[in-house]
């Protein structure tokens, strides 16, 4: 009896490790092909449907992003989701920077990871929903195009970039006057390397060397303590 208990445990541990082996095997399989010796950049380069996002991106701070060596996930609307754009963000920066960090987020995220609702984060510090081949409302029309930085995802809206309680305080009209001013009096210039342009690396620490005056993000005390 005892070796049969034995012969049992050891026979489901093998077919544990067997199915293990086989998501790996799968997953592995999902991230071959001729794009993982292409970045980001160089991949939207060759998506037809994706020039006004590539365009919009040359526009903005994030212009190198995509070419860096950090993994990213990127939801790339269409020309034709693109059409309906405002015009008020493409001409501010400012604006244009935050409509952009809401479709790309840090790491790789792919549809086979999404068998259930992800919360992914996005570079805009908001979360969308991220469930088999859609995000938000957007459906993904292209799914999975690996690059060796990261993966992009071709989807068939904008998604949404809602206003926080933060941006609500600092830009709604109903707020009072002196608690704008103090909100104010507590902003400062803060430093995001993803933004910066990297000209080097220390020979003594080996971090980066980011060109003086790139980076520079507009950030507040409230916000920092998360009060």
């Amino acid at each position: 009896m005892m070796k049969m208990r034995t012969y049992k445990w050891l026979l489901l541990g093998a077919l544990s490790m067997g199915v293990a082996c086989k998501k790996d095997w799968d997953q592995h399989n999902a991230v071959t092909g001729e794009g993982l010796n292409k970045t980001l950049k160089e991949l939207m380069s060759g998506i037809n449907n994706l020039s006004r996002f590539e365009q919009l991106l040359a526009q903005s701070s994030y212009a190198n992003l995509l070419s860096s060596s950090k993994s990213f996930t990127v939801f790339a609307p269409t020309n034709q989701a693109l059409t309906a754009i405002d015009p008020t963000i493409t001409n501010d920066t400012a604006r244009l920077n935050r409509f952009l960090a809401n479709h790309i987020a840090d790491l790789r995220y792919l549809t086979t990871d999404a068998t259930d609702t992800l919360r992914v984060l996005m570079l805009n510090g908001k979360y969308n929903n991220f469930y088999n081949n859609k995000v938000e409302d957007a459906g993904i029309t292209t799914a999975n195009v690996i690059g060796k930085n990261g993966v992009i995802h071709v989807i068939d809206n904008m998604l949404p970039n809602r206003l926080n309680v933060w941006e609500i305080l600092t830009t709604t009209a109903q707020v009072p006057a002196k608690q704008q001013a103090l909100l104010s009096k507590m902003a400062y210039d803060g430093f995001d390397p993803s933004l910066a342009e990297q000209i080097g690396v220390d020979a003594i620490t080996g971090q980066p060397i980011y060109k003086p005056g790139t980076g520079i993000v507009k950030r507040n005390k409230f916000w920092d303590k998360g009060v």
